[in-house]
């Protein structure tokens, strides 16, 4: 068609229909031609979207790109992931890079070490990633995360992947030209439940010769997959070195106990990653013992101090002994005894509800023979 027919056409008032036909043709066309990006996805999610955790448990996440070009050619090849979090109610105790289909060959932001100080203090993790040619036309994970639950009882708190364009945005690049495609962005939120779904009553680690009998007590379980027993040379890095499968769903005290055999002259710490049947674990408090040396009484200060509902006190013997632990308010009345018994050398953890206990300063007094030894705690 000529153009001065064209023109004739859209001007002429008994073409009223066929003018906006053809205009509709034009506009697409000139839309189609112009925006071949149009039909490239690239959504970044959170996965799960709705997580159910128990105060001080913790619970696993994904950050994953779901990619989908057309036609199916490779065009993207950066990637920015700004995580944020309620810092007073989680922490990062895990980050792992997850890019199982590309390989990431620069990263002008890397994810910071552990233990992600940085991170807990700010309530961010910020992560971008580039590749020097480009990703391939599929999905994969960019993140895995372990969050510990620390706070907030029966309440629900976001998980959220920042988007405040046109910087420093949860997006999908291409290097060197603006952005092809303004991704989706899915968020997840956690509720977190006033209960655990272990009652951990007490743990404590001894020695015997070249042994260590760990003995550990639970007053409920609920979903309960068993217990990973870890050990650790320095109190820092861990290895697991055993399971005891729990009793499931349970109602009455449960015993358990595992023993390390034939250890080296040294100090020992272990502690129990308990484990749900939907993959929910929680760290236990952590304990340490010495094989062949010499020990000492010893009263730790209560943990967390102050605390609201539940608190741990360890103490250790250098030798069997009998051992009253009691509670005392802030007028030297006994309030509550903690420990009563005969109890093996090593160190023992226990946990203490305040139950119908008010808020304020008490205190809390050990007796070993000789040996008394008196802490302050907190309850808020």
């Amino acid at each position: 068609m000529k153009t001065t027919s064209l023109i004739a056409l859209l001007r002429c008032p008994s073409g009223y229909f066929k003018r906006m036909t053809l205009f509709s043709f034009i506009l697409l066309s000139f839309l189609g031609m112009n925006n071949v990006s149009a039909q490239n996805t690239a959504n970044i999610i959170i996965q799960p979207t709705a997580i159910t955790a128990a105060a001080g448990s913790s619970f696993n996440v994904m950050v994953k790109l779901d990619f989908t070009s057309s036609p199916a050619t490779s065009i993207l090849d950066a990637i920015e992931v700004y995580l944020t979090f309620d810092k007073t109610k989680l922490k990062v105790t895990s980050i792992t890079e997850q890019p199982v289909v590309a390989a990431f060959s620069s990263k002008p932001i890397p994810v910071e070490a552990a233990p992600y100080t940085n991170i807990n203090a700010n309530g961010q993790i910020s992560y971008a990633a580039a590749a020097a040619s480009n990703f391939p036309n599929a999905d994969f994970d960019i993140l895995a995360v372990t969050f510990e639950v620390i706070g907030g009882a029966n309440t629900t708190t976001p998980l959220t992947l920042r988007r405040n364009p046109p910087f420093n945005n949860t997006n999908a690049r291409r290097i060197g030209s603006s952005i092809l495609v303004s991704p989706f962005v899915a968020n997840s939120s956690v509720n977190i439940s006033s209960t655990l779904p272990v009652s951990l009553l007490n743990l404590s680690a001894t020695s015997q010769g070249k042994k260590v009998t760990l003995s550990w007590t639970t007053s409920s379980e609920t979903n309960n997959r068993g217990f990973d027993v870890q050990r650790s040379s320095d109190g820092v890095n861990w290895t697991t070195i055993g399971f005891v499968a729990g009793a499931g769903n349970s109602s009455f005290v449960k015993n358990y106990t595992y023993a390390d055999n034939n250890l080296e002259t040294r100090r020992y710490y272990y502690r129990l990653k308990q484990i749900d049947i939907d993959d929910h674990s929680k760290y236990s408090v952590i304990v340490s013992v010495v094989i062949n040396g010499k020990g000492e009484y010893a009263l730790g200060q209560n943990y967390p101090n102050p605390f609201r509902n539940e608190t741990t006190i360890q103490y250790t013997l250098p030798q069997t002994g009998q051992v009253k632990l009691s509670l005392f308010d802030i007028s030297g009345r006994a309030v509550k005894v903690l420990v009563s018994g005969s109890k093996e050398a090593g160190t023992h953890a226990i946990s203490f509800n305040t139950g119908s206990l008010t808020r304020g300063i008490y205190y809390y007094r050990i007796q070993v023979g000789d040996f008394t030894d008196v802490k302050k705690l907190t309850i808020q």
